[in-house]
């Protein structure tokens, strides 16, 4: 079993892709670029090794600002929250962790994603469980 901090906040599904605009074809973004690779380099840096051909358990939890979840404007809005929802994290996370750690996302056999408000930006992040 992992527990693993990274003080990184994911891209939403919005800042992940781009259309190449001659082709038509959706591409990674540079944003979705450089996650993948700092988590890759993180992942490295800890020494994480599973086997390929197990089947694992992939749980996220997103450590986000208060301001990044909840609205100023309320009620004046329509709403309380922001438009942040978990499923715009969880693509990338569970992608770059699959890509790294294991051969294929075929092998996650239960998930989720949990988001938590935090103070600052030093406690922004995500903990991946792996078990």
């Amino acid at each position: 079993m992992y527990e693993i901090f990274l003080n990184l906040i994911p891209p939403s599904v919005n800042d992940l892709y781009k259309t190449n605009f001659l082709s038509g074809r959706r591409e990674l973004s540079k944003k979705g670029e450089n996650f993948i690779n700092e988590v890759k380099q993180e992942l490295c840096k800890k020494q994480i090794f599973l086997n390929s051909r197990a089947c694992y358990e992939l749980k996220f939890t997103v450590f986000l600002l208060w301001s990044k979840l909840f609205s100023k404007g309320y009620p004046k809005t329509k709403s309380l929250f922001k438009r942040n929802d978990t499923d715009s994290r969880e693509k990338i996370i569970k992608d770059v962790f699959t890509r790294a750690l294991i051969d294929d996302d075929c092998q996650v056999f239960e998930g989720g994603v949990t988001k938590v408000a935090v103070d600052s930006e030093e406690q922004e992040g995500v903990l991946v469980y792996i078990k």
